[in-house]
């Protein structure tokens, strides 16, 4: 687009000038029309940009609220987290506290149990066993034997003797299939040292002493050959099936 200079036109008439004039009119008119639309179109644009300013900013304000949000929730978990620290040494302080206080309760139920193997020694169970006909004429307890070179062979919570029969008897307070096993196994010990030490070879038979006796293991006791002595009332009984014969346990 270009415009007619007016100074050119000397030898043009009346009309060829007008013509000019408005050709120039109009050109004008185009370009501030352009101008305008640009301006237009610069403020669209300046609206737009500020528009985006203002979400940046209000990201960047929601981003430092959550960031202050997460600094606050990471003070309060560092909080919990020391609450929880100190309630669980507390607990385990406690918790060694109960340990303690049950060890020394057991030991004092040790110590209560081992009362009880006195009772039953002197004179309880002897004579609850020779109601039986056993007749033994020696009662000892935490009787131990050792071999020739002085060496522990086993140790028996209550060993009742006669001419005839050593019975040995482990008193649990709550005896168990383990305890049944390592029983027979010293009753076979027992019928090992005391076999050719007198000129009568005397018959090893066994017990099972305990205040907790559930039926299933006594029953297991009785199977294996050995006598079980269960509590009633203030003192024991020793419990004897019909037809129940005592095993004499020999070592292989």
């Amino acid at each position: 687009m270009s415009t007619t200079n007016i100074s050119d036109t000397t030898s043009l008439t009346f009309e060829e000038i007008r013509f000019i004039i408005q050709e120039n009119a109009k050109l004008i008119q185009e370009i501030n029309k352009t101008i305008l639309e640009n301006a237009k179109q610069l403020q669209e644009e300046r609206k737009q940009l500020q528009e985006e300013r203002k979400q940046l900013q209000e990201k960047h304000k929601q981003a430092q609220e959550k960031r202050k949000q997460a600094e606050n929730e990471i003070e309060e978990l560092r909080k919990l987290q020391k609450q929880t620290f100190d309630e669980i040494k507390q607990t385990l302080k406690q918790t060694d506290e109960q340990i303690k206080k049950t060890d020394e309760q057991l030991g004092h139920l040790g110590n209560r149990f081992g009362e009880v193997e006195e009772y039953l020694v002197a004179p309880g169970i002897a004579e609850k066993f020779n109601e039986l006909n056993y007749h033994f004429s020696e009662a000892g307890r935490n009787i131990k034997l050792y071999d020739e070179n002085n060496k522990k062979l086993t140790e028996i919570d209550i060993m009742l003797e006669n001419d005839d029969f050593i019975l040995c008897v482990e008193v649990k307070v709550s005896p168990n299939e383990k305890d049944l096993w390592k029983h027979i196994n010293r009753l076979k010990i027992v019928q090992r040292y005391f076999k050719n030490r007198r000129p009568k070879e005397r018959k090893i038979i066994g017990a099972i002493a305990g205040t907790v006796f559930d039926e299933e293991f006594r029953n297991i006791v009785i199977e294996n050959g050995l006598y079980t002595i269960i509590p009633t009332g203030n003192t024991f009984k020793i419990d004897v099936p019909e037809d129940f014969q005592p095993k004499n346990f020999r070592s292989e």
